[in-house]
């Protein structure tokens, strides 16, 4: 089965990693975007014309829609999916739905709280990295590193609960000056930063802080993003909110994920994770990085979407 990959913007390079997740698990993909995404990936999906994309779906046995945006491409008697991730889907649900449940047979949704909201045989697919590409960095410093780094901090101030994360690690080190050393993404940057050069400076902590969207005020409350799984596969310890772990934990199994769903759940956290030995942090490093490798791998979500894509509806 050929699976066609398809986009106007392929945000966070997902239909790219879902391609090579496939192949992987010996499906041939491809993944073709409108648009290219401006944040400095060093491979992502192929840009095309809307013209071309439809020339190459002709071919494809099974044609994936990707971030719940429509484009209108020769699909009959084709496998045909969806991909529901992200704000579009989140704030334009009944619009979303209306195009795609008539037309596809099985939805693929990316995070906990965008799951049953009535998409058609829905299907939990958390997107995956690269274990081969990005390596990791075990260790843990003297003084801990603690690090909050998202990549649009102008956008994602609000979103990600920056301003209380940076306040309550400003708590820690005043009282811990001597055990904690903090770093954070400094003043707002209108521009993500590459992605490259973000990963490198992830690699440079011993724990990383994802999120903590129960301080937002933006209503929205979420789950970990891709940041979260690009940390774990760098081999760091990640905290961050977890809303869903219930549910993730049937589905998917266990997972060493530190939750901070909020202000209580953050300071707890990090109260037992600066009165850890060296060794006790190590492990719960190398227990990250193992989890991304058997759960968030190219290859198991390449898994996942395959059977996603035979059995699924």
């Amino acid at each position: 089965m050929r699976v066609l990959f398809v986009s106007k913007t392929d945000w966070a390079n997902v239909g790219y990693l879902f391609a090579q997740g496939l192949k992987q698990v010996g499906i041939p993909a491809t993944s073709l975007s409108l648009r290219p995404v401006k944040m400095g990936y060093p491979k992502g999906s192929k840009i095309v014309t809307e013209d071309v994309m439809k020339a190459r779906a002709k071919y494809a046995d099974a044609v994936v829609w990707l971030h719940s945006e429509h484009i209108k491409l020769p699909t009959k008697g084709k496998r045909k999916l969806v991909f529901h991730g992200g704000s579009r889907y989140r704030n334009k649900t009944k619009e979303v739905l209306k195009i795609f449940n008539p037309i596809v047979d099985v939805s693929l949704v990316q995070t906990g709280e965008l799951l049953d909201r009535g998409a058609k045989n829905e299907v939990w697919l958390l997107p995956g990295v690269d274990t081969d590409f990005i390596r990791p960095a075990f260790g843990v410093h003297e003084k801990l590193v603690v690090a909050h780094y998202p990549r649009n901090s102008a956008r994602d101030v609000d979103v990600k609960g920056t301003l209380v994360i940076n306040r309550m690690m400003g708590k820690f080190v005043r009282h811990f000056p001597n055990r904690v050393l903090y770093k954070s993404a400094g003043r707002p940057k209108y521009r993500p930063l590459v992605w490259e050069k973000n990963l490198k400076r992830m690699a440079g902590c011993d724990i990383y802080v994802e999120s903590m969207s129960r301080a937002s005020s933006s209503g929205n409350k979420h789950d970990w993003s891709m940041t979260a799984l690009e940390a774990a596969a760098l081999g760091k310890i990640v905290v961050t909110n977890f809303l869903f772990k219930d549910r993730y934990l049937r589905e998917y199994g266990s997972c060493p994920l530190m939750v901070a769903n909020n202000r209580h759940e953050f300071s707890r956290t990090m109260h037992v994770l600066l009165n850890s030995s060296k060794k006790e942090l190590e492990t719960v490093q190398k227990e990250t990085r193992r989890w991304v490798e058997e759960k968030h791998s190219l290859k198991a979500v390449g898994e996942r979407l395959k059977k996603a894509i035979y059995e699924g509806g």
